[in-house]
């Protein structure tokens, strides 16, 4: 596997509040290389005119290793801008990297809280995380399975067949909503949507609206898998 180039995860940008258009995260679109929150421009057939205020790129945040009910609320609060908090922004956005292969990644939803196996003939692929120092994650890429998020009035979601839908940590911040200014992480707007659980039935609950902290147990676990021979194909002066 070769690396191409590595950036930012970039998901969604709203042009005027009317215009909306979304990155699949599994597509090599979605990974920016450079973070600004206002990169593009609008033209009409007289001319061309920056981002405003009123121009919003959204952008999928980082998760916490250990999951608690205060996550939320330690948070930052407001708007991080980039022209004073820069460093601390930039720590709160998820990265990325786009690597070519000539072997396909499968995905594999288990629609249960079990992390399923893979396939007969395939193997776990690597977690992309494994060598960050981590007390919890695994060294399989292994997560939950994610399928969309939606902010104010408009969604993009992941298809599931790819691997960027099985997501390593399961987060109620998904994603950062920014403007030229800077980023906010925290929206009474914003919500994920995850495929459940199919052996639990919401209705048999006692109640169906749970704190986000005790519903991971609800949520699909995923693995993604590729061929064995994957990991021994040896180009000239590449060991992949």
């Amino acid at each position: 596997m070769t690396e191409l180039w590595t950036g930012y995860s970039f998901m969604f940008v709203d042009g005027d509040s009317k215009s909306k258009w979304g990155q699949d995260l599994g597509k090599p679109g979605s990974c920016i290389p450079e973070f600004y929150p206002g990169f593009f421009t609008q033209c009409t057939i007289d001319s061309c005119y920056s981002a405003n205020e009123g121009h919003k790129t959204t952008w999928l945040a980082t998760a916490p290793e250990f999951l608690t009910d205060d996550h939320t609320n330690r948070m930052p609060r407001g708007k991080l801008k980039m022209s004073t908090r820069r460093d601390e922004l930039l720590n709160l956005i998820s990265r990325c990297v786009v690597c070519d292969t000539i072997f396909k990644m499968v995905v594999v939803h288990s629609m249960t809280n079990v992390v399923p196996d893979c396939p007969e003939g395939y193997v776990s692929a690597a977690s992309p995380n494994r060598f960050i120092p981590s007390a919890t994650q695994s060294q399989d890429w292994v997560g939950y399975s994610f399928w969309e998020v939606s902010l104010d009035n408009y969604a993009i979601g992941v298809i599931t067949d790819e691997p960027a839908s099985c997501l390593l940590y399961y987060s109620p911040t998904a994603v950062a909503e920014c403007d030229v200014e800077g980023c906010k992480f925290k929206t009474t707007d914003q919500k994920t949507s995850w495929l459940m659980d199919s052996e639990k039935n919401p209705y048999e609950e006692d109640e169906t609206r749970r704190p986000f902290t005790d519903s991971r147990s609800y949520v699909s676990r995923c693995r993604v898998c590729h061929r064995p021979e994957a990991t021994k194909i040896v180009f000239k002066d590449l060991q992949i």
